[in-house]
């Protein structure tokens, strides 16, 4: 009698060959690494980081201010430095204010608009004053 069909040995086998060629071609291909992939990582993180701001001056009671650079951004109370954030390389940030304070309550005395830029892509953020939130926007090409 003839087997006709193939083993689960054969069978992980095969799958686990094609899976690691498959991480081989993402990772060499630079898969990971592109601009678009970098500016949105860069802005979810800074949304988290607009959030843990917001919780550390509701549980503190205390201010907690934002400082952004074009390279960095600096989050700290007024006793001391709660995060100090290095932008990816490559990317730039800019906005229309110098900076964001979360009140004891949680919410911001003003908003405005975070613009992160990479390679010729911009991602906005915007930052709602009377929540505090951070939405981010829909990535454009950059002007030139």
């Amino acid at each position: 009698m003839k087997n006709k069909g193939v083993t689960l040995i054969e069978l992980a086998v095969v799958l686990s060959v094609f899976a690691i060629l498959a991480a081989v071609t993402m990772f060499t291909s630079g898969y990971f690494n592109s601009p678009s992939r970098v500016l949105n990582s860069t802005a979810r993180t800074m949304q988290a980081d607009f959030r843990m701001a917001q919780r550390y001056a509701l549980i503190d009671g205390q201010t907690v201010y934002i400082f952004l650079e074009p390279d960095k951004y600096i989050i700290r109370n007024s006793l001391s430095v709660i995060k100090i954030v290095n932008l990816p390389e490559g990317i730039t940030l800019s906005t229309n204010t110098q900076g964001y304070d979360y009140t004891p309550r949680g919410t911001l005395g003003r908003g405005g608009t975070i613009t992160l830029m990479c390679d010729g892509l911009s991602l906005s953020l915007t930052v709602l004053p009377t929540t505090g939130r951070v939405r981010i926007g829909t990535m454009v090409s950059a002007p030139k």
